[in-house]
């Protein structure tokens, strides 16, 4: 099998195997990318070249045979197999002038090189071993089409006139990761073009095929460290972030080898149990505040002036919250709850005054607004606190919360 025959070969299998490893079974797990600039990547890598074709270079030995090959990409994945490129290779390539019979008298061509063309990419790593950002060595197979430019640099008797034509190319992308952004690439191709218009003999301009082998070396950049995330249940490509909260009790080990994406999954699914609780939670204060109520009909009925003697004062609620955060956590939540339950609701003519607290007369003030606000409305839009028995204060100084892990407090009063 000659040159030509193994390249279009290895096309042909590239593009059916391309095609069916797009079928993902209704069991696996799909991946999409999140963002157009989270699966970009850009490179550069430098290297040589080698051209064969219908003037050999047999004549020619060791180094003398190869010249400098550069490229210049920009590239994206459209889902775990199958992504494109834009590539730029050049500078320069040799061949000979075998024209003169006498082989001390052939030369070495000096050609200026440009191929500019598009690459079809299969990341045949992921489609056979699974989506994997940790991978340290991804192989990707490819095709490409584009156009080839090439122009002796002095011309000689065989090449004396420039060539445009269109070149098939075929190869291998492999990538070493070096980090989540960077890794170091090796690329080996080869590329089929038509030469019959440099030989200045060839009348009648039959084909004449050659081809020029180049592997080079060089960097990958990607423009983002994630690339993709899981599909939910629903099928919708995002998945909810992790929202960390101080009362948390679980905590969940991560190998390095899990992507970001089983890990947001893993969070969300945590948070949807953390809701669950926090709802028995809320059942279990309505039960303990029936009974409560029931208990002090009881008590009317025995001693009809108990009732009436209401606290002319209650104890403060201090809420704190994470730094930068406006939200409270799981266990700030169930601590209002209890309050709720044991004191706001047991008082229902006593006025409670929402203050945030400001460690300092130039503090963070809009902050200290955001969480009283917070807290107001969740009184009366969760908790069904009536209007009147709220006063929403703001952000006050507050010198007993001076200290830096107190001030983050709104204190209910």
């Amino acid at each position: 099998m000659n040159l030509r025959k193994f390249i279009a070969t290895l096309i042909l299998g590239i593009i059916w195997v391309s095609a069916f490893s797009q079928t993902d079974s209704a069991d696996s797990v799909a991946v999409i990318p999140k963002k157009i600039f989270r699966s970009t990547f850009i490179g550069a890598a430098g290297g040589a070249n080698i051209m064969f074709g219908t003037e050999s270079l047999t004549e020619l030995k060791g180094y003398a045979r190869f010249n400098v090959s550069v490229d210049a990409y920009v590239g994206r994945w459209f889902n775990k197999s199958v992504g494109a490129r834009l590539v730029y290779s050049g500078i320069n390539s040799y061949a000979v002038d075998a024209s003169d019979p006498n082989p001390d008298h052939r030369i070495r061509v000096n050609l200026n090189t440009i191929n500019a063309r598009a690459d079809l990419m299969w990341n045949m790593s992921n489609s056979l071993g699974g989506f994997n950002p940790y991978r340290v060595w991804t192989l990707a197979p490819y095709i490409g089409v584009g156009y080839l430019g090439m122009k002796p640099k002095e011309a000689t008797t065989l090449y004396n006139s420039e060539i445009h034509t269109i070149g098939m190319t075929a190869g291998l992308y492999n990538a070493f990761r070096i980090s989540n952004v960077v890794s170091f690439t090796i690329d080996l191709r080869a590329t089929t073009f038509d030469s019959k218009d440099f030989n200045a003999n060839n009348a009648n301009k039959k084909s004449s095929y050659a081809t020029l082998v180049s592997g080079t070396a060089g960097l990958a950049v990607k423009i983002s460290r994630n690339w993709f995330v899981k599909k939910n249940a629903s099928g919708a490509g995002k998945v909810k972030k992790s929202k960390r909260t101080k009362g948390s009790s679980e905590s969940v080990a991560v190998p390095t080898s899990v992507s970001n994406a089983a890990l947001e999954a893993k969070i969300a699914q945590l948070e949807e149990k953390a809701s669950e609780l926090e709802k028995q939670l809320a059942d279990a204060n309505k039960a303990a505040e029936s009974k409560e109520k029931t208990t002090q009909v009881t008590v009317v009925t025995v001693k009809k002036e108990e009732p009436k003697a209401v606290a002319t004062s209650v104890e403060p609620l201090n809420l704190f919250f994470e730094v930068g955060r406006p939200t409270l956590g799981l266990k700030e939540l169930m601590k209002l709850e209890t309050y709720i339950a044991n004191v706001i609701k047991n008082n229902p003519e006593k006025v409670f005054v929402i203050v945030g607290a400001v460690d300092k007369v130039q503090g963070n003030t809009d902050l200290a607004d955001k969480r009283a606000k917070y807290i107001y409305n969740l009184l009366k839009s969760k908790y069904g606190v009536k209007s009147s028995q709220l006063v929403n204060e703001g952000a006050h100084y507050s010198p007993e919360y001076n200290k830096a892990n107190l001030n983050r407090v709104v204190i209910i009063k």
